[in-house]
């Protein structure tokens, strides 16, 4: 739960909202409590979400519904709470329907239901924010997959069109060169969609159990065995034997992803990727991947975490703009953090930590499948 509220009153009565507040600070000391007399200009002229509105059923102008449908027009993701003087089951009813979070009566509001309502209200607004997130994130895959499946397919369709001509005249001095491009446009579709489906994958419930460190990093190496064999990556490995609550595939998954990169952008040297773990306490594990190769530029090293955000010119580095983000995806999901220290020109330096005693209560389940 977050640690503080941003709570919304709506009510015309000056001794209801003092009433409101006095309650409020009880219950919820760090609350951030805004008023309004129910004028709607000033309702939606706010700058700060409210996490939480409580909104009386009768208004001047507006009736408590109404208002509510302005604010959830604005900010979707807030529990709006309606608030009446007196108990009507119709009224509950309609209020629950056209969006409400609850419905209670002035009568009880007390401390301990103000507590209440303000803890499920939060977890419900957290939970709503992930939804929202996620659908914003699912529309952002339909548009590139349709974006970046196009050129490799046009490509097929192109060459197979040459093939048959070739075949008709009976020349097939360049079918080979032709055939090798159309195997290349199909290797682009076919990581692309691996792509995607680890970082869908990433998202879902998976089994969580103590997991040795060691062997998620061997599962890791061992995906990548001939990858480094062909680059000739030097790659040095030095990780305590260390255990951690997690998904052993989806941890795998973030220390193949987070190798690859290191081998990615080595810029045409031969790669030399470092990894090292160290125990922060009992509670929690950093494990560093560092890297020698073309380093990244400070105001990049955010956005390189996001969907399908490239820093590198399309073409230049093979790719889809998805590792990244599925690692932060299974870092978050493992209840740790990620970030990126980087120089340009002189390498990089990934750090993830994870809590080494993550509960299974602490696992968040409440997903919406990508795809």
């Amino acid at each position: 739960m977050v640690d503080r509220a941003d709570v919304l009153i709506i009510d015309d009565d000056d001794v209801d909202r003092r009433h409101f507040r006095r309650i409020l600070r009880k219950a919820h000391p760090t609350a951030k409590v805004v008023e309004s007399a129910g004028e709607l200009d000033t309702v939606i002229g706010l700058e700060t979400e409210p996490h939480i509105a409580f909104i009386d059923y009768r208004l001047p102008r507006l009736n408590g519904i109404e208002m509510m449908e302005e604010v959830l027009r604005k900010w979707p993701c807030t529990a709006c709470i309606i608030v009446t003087g007196q108990g009507d089951e119709e009224i509950a009813k309609t209020t629950i329907k056209k969006g409400a979070f609850d419905y209670i009566q002035k009568s009880r509001l007390t401390e301990l239901p103000m507590k209440r309502i303000v803890e499920n209200a939060l977890a419900w607004r957290a939970m709503q924010s992930r939804i929202e997130e996620q659908k914003r994130e699912l529309e952002l895959f339909a548009d590139v997959l349709l974006h970046d499946l196009k050129a490799p397919v046009r490509s097929i369709q192109f060459f197979v069109g040459e093939i048959e001509t070739e075949i008709d005249a009976d020349v097939l001095k360049t079918v080979d060169t032709e055939m090798r491009l159309l195997r290349r446009s199909a290797r682009q579709i076919s990581s692309l969609l691996d792509s995607l489906g680890s970082h869908i994958r990433a998202s879902r419930a998976q089994e969580f159990e103590k997991t040795a460190l060691r062997g998620a990093f061997d599962e890791a190496l061992l995906s990548l065995d001939r990858t480094i064999a062909e680059v000739h990556a030097k790659i040095t490995l030095d990780v305590q034997d260390s255990s951690l609550f997690g998904s052993a595939p989806q941890l795998a998954q973030l220390f193949q992803n987070l190798i690859a990169n290191a081998m990615k952008y080595s810029g045409g040297k031969t790669p030399e990727v470092r990894i090292t773990s160290t125990l922060s306490g009992a509670d929690e594990i950093r494990v560093t991947i560092a890297d020698k190769g073309i380093g990244i530029a400070q105001e990049h090293l955010e956005r390189i975490f996001e969907p399908f955000k490239r820093i590198a010119p399309q073409g230049e580095v093979a790719g889809t703009g998805l590792g990244l983000a599925t690692c932060r995806k299974i870092v978050e999901r493992h209840g740790g953090k990620i970030w990126c220290e980087s120089e340009p020109g002189v390498g990089s330096r990934f750090c993830v930590t994870l809590p080494c005693h993550m509960s299974p209560e602490h696992v968040p389940s409440e997903r919406i499948e990508a795809l």
